[in-house]
């Protein structure tokens, strides 16, 4: 059986970390980033200012709140795919 060197697996173009508030997403995130030579993307930046009151309030976004935001997001990775 053959052995795989680091350096004939490629590295990944994209990596989404999901998962409830304050277990590490950021950190494990720009760990990640850095290890691997990418960019960083903190979600939590790209929040509409409505989803961050109603958060901030307690009360739990839905898909019709996500929406934007996600929107947002994949506008974000797009321009950084283009920019190379």
């Amino acid at each position: 059986m053959a052995t795989i060197e680091p350096a004939q697996v490629p590295l990944p173009r994209h990596v989404v970390l999901m998962g409830v508030s304050g277990n590490g997403k950021s950190t494990t995130g720009a760990w990640l980033a850095n290890e691997l030579g990418r960019v960083f993307i903190e979600g939590d930046d790209f929040h509409p200012p409505d989803n961050i009151a109603k958060m901030s309030s307690g009360i739990p976004l839905d898909d019709d709140d996500r929406r934007p935001w996600l929107g947002a997001l994949a506008t974000e990775v797009a321009r950084l795919e283009a920019a190379g």
